[in-house]
């Protein structure tokens, strides 16, 4: 197992402009085992660290302590670090890939490592990518495809074996959100039940087993999620209803429910409620973000705070940057209605003015559709994403209004 130095969750974007002066306007970052990618304003990617096997993907295999453009790809509305590649999504819904490539798991059908972005094979329409050692892809009809490192099943469609090439789950459907851990993934289905597969030595399928599973196993205590995470030998979910859930490893407390004894069953993460996003370091520590915008940590290291360094409750990351939950903030709101909210292939936006741009957001701050609107009463077709949950944004100006939506 490689050891991971780099932790950088998804969750925000905090104060990355001033600490990385040479991206201009993040959007969403992401960390590999030793390096870290960012998506910035204009659709283009910037990557640093290390670069050993083109995980980059400029060009070069020489290391960098500040961003370097990935070249040759425009229009990405996602980047995702594994270990020592890298995954990249495009408005199109093509995936390309860079780095290391010893499982296949740049699926472009080889095992040729390579520094400069390459499509993976036969993904079209994808609109979520998750990786480790191995690599998932969620395409926009629910359905999941995987490549990459298969040797604990952590590929789900009942084989222990690499692929350089996407396979679709076949026992999969209604998928809205994916994790990849250490040897391990998870799912959550658009019924909010939470999946898993691969790797199980720490009880991280969640089954009350430590029996590894090459195909999607029910975790069948969990129901109302909304998204999942997958860290070194442990998992995490969040509840619709802003409570977090955790099993697997706990030695180092990365649970975060008060003890430190592994749980093959999931555990309420203790004192933290009205959560919206989470992220799960590759090693032991979690992060959580807070609807009122405060970010608390628990695990071993890496917990933003100077005076603790392992926790087995959550603690409050101090000193940090004001985080805004809201995707943009103006000086005004707008009133506007709805509807139907939940809705299934299109809704309403009734609003105050007649004309703006609509924004659709992911859980993870992952732009999802943009439409600008002329008519007070505007209908949004959604036919192209997939059921789960959702944050709009509809501005005009310096006034805007940030709603929560749910597609069935």
């Amino acid at each position: 197992m490689k050891t991971y130095y780099t932790f950088i969750a998804s969750i925000v974007v905090i104060a990355i402009n001033n600490l990385l002066p040479t991206i201009s306007y993040a959007q969403k970052i992401s960390g590999g085992a030793n390096h870290s990618l960012s998506l910035c304003s204009d659709s283009t990617a910037m990557a640093w660290g290390d670069n050993d096997y083109g995980q980059l993907g400029d060009g070069t295999n020489t290391n960098s302590n500040e961003p370097v453009s990935i070249i040759s790809l425009t229009g990405i509305v996602s980047v995702c670090g594994g270990s020592d590649h890298s995954l990249i999504l495009r408005s199109d819904g093509s995936v390309w890939a860079f780095g290391d490539n010893s499982y296949g798991e740049l699926g472009d059908g080889t095992y040729t490592e390579s520094n400069i972005p390459v499509q993976a094979i036969g993904l079209t329409g994808i609109t979520a990518i998750a990786a480790n050692y191995h690599s998932l892809a969620l395409k926009n009809d629910g359905t999941l495809w995987t490549f990459g490192e298969g040797g604990n099943g952590q590929l789900g469609y009942g084989t222990n074996s690499d692929s350089s090439l996407a396979v679709q789950i076949p026992s999969l459907a209604g998928i809205v959100a994916i994790a990849a851990g250490d040897y391990f993934s998870l799912a959550v289905k658009n019924d909010g039940t939470v999946w898993a597969w691969g790797n199980n030595g720490a009880g991280q399928l969640g089954n009350g087993t430590n029996t590894p599973s090459n195909v999607p196993i029910h975790i069948n205590s969990l129901a109302g999620f909304t998204s999942v995470a997958g860290g070194g030998d442990f998992s995490l979910g969040l509840k619709n209803d802003g409570t977090i859930w955790s099993w697997g490893g706990n030695l180092f407390s990365q649970l975060g429910d008060g003890t430190n004894t592994d749980s093959n069953v999931p555990v309420q993460v203790s004192s933290v409620t009205d959560a919206i996003a989470i992220e799960a370091g590759v090693n032991f520590h979690t992060v959580a973000l807070k609807n009122d915008g405060t970010v608390w940590a628990w695990g071993a290291g890496e917990l933003g705070n100077t005076t603790i360094f392992s926790s087995n409750v959550p603690i409050q990351v101090v000193a940090l940057c004001p985080i805004s939950t809201s995707f943009n903030e103006m000086e005004e709101s707008i009133a506007i209605d709805v509807y139907p909210n939940p809705f299934t292939n299109y809704f309403n936006i009734n609003g105050s003015h007649n004309k703006g741009d609509v924004i659709l957001f992911d859980l993870m701050g992952n732009e999802i559709l943009r439409q600008h609107i002329s008519s007070a009463d505007t209908t949004i077709n959604t036919e192209n994403i997939s059921s789960g949950f959702y944050f709009l944004s509809y501005g005009n100006a310096n006034k805007t209004a940030n709603i929560k939506l749910m597609k069935r």
